[in-house]
């Protein structure tokens, strides 16, 4: 009995101490509590499934499910916008993460430079008009960002388009990166942005 309530102290510990490290979050490209590929305090190669979902489970702005090889979590206030944190032998590897906050193409060039690819889609909607999926790489930092403009067959690369999401990973050489994606016939060096230039569709 003496050595159960040790252990549940222990447990109330932990939870408090997770609860206490829960972060604000502002703008995504600020160092606190922790920069790219780092989020939410759960740095990929790192950070346990276990303690990442712990993490998201005591934020009060996230719900979250914990599954065998990953967590599958949203925004309470925007439910249709799915985030994910996925795991290899119990150690993060990956975490998606749908922002919340404003942020452009241009300031994350701004703050993390040139793009080692991109890629830039004209995907055509199936009643009207379609719009131009922009996807910045940056492996040896560790991220993707994706991205959508909506437009009339008029997409610019413009670095005002406002970034929707972000992959985060290990850091990873680009070479390596790139030979594992399933397809990257559609990735282009980065030649920076053309406002109110076109892309073939």
């Amino acid at each position: 009995m003496l050595r159960l309530a040790w252990v549940l102290i222990g447990w109330l510990a932990i939870l408090t101490i997770l609860w206490g490290c829960v972060p604000s979050m502002t703008s995504p490209l600020t160092p606190e509590p922790c920069s790219w590929p780092c989020w939410h305090e759960i740095t990929p190669g790192k950070t346990t499934l276990v303690e990442a979902w712990y993490l998201l489970l005591y934020d009060d702005r996230i719900e979250a499910e914990r599954y065998d090889d990953r967590v599958m979590w949203r925004w309470i206030d925007s439910p249709n916008r799915q985030g994910a944190v996925k795991g290899d032998n119990g150690i993060v590897s990956a975490i998606l993460v749908p922002l919340q906050e404003r942020l452009t193409l241009g300031e994350v060039v701004e703050v993390y430079g040139s793009p080692e690819k991109f890629e830039a889609q004209f995907i055509l909607g199936p009643h009207g008009p379609g719009y131009w999926a922009v996807d910045l790489y940056y492996p040896q930092r560790g991220f993707v960002v994706f991205s959508s403009a909506p437009s009339w067959r008029e997409g610019d690369l413009s670095p005002d388009i406002e970034v929707d999401d972000v992959l985060l990973f290990e850091p990873t050489a680009a070479e390596e990166y790139f030979k594992g994606l399933p397809d990257s016939s559609n990735l282009q060096d980065w030649t920076g942005f053309h406002p109110g230039e076109t892309p073939d569709p």
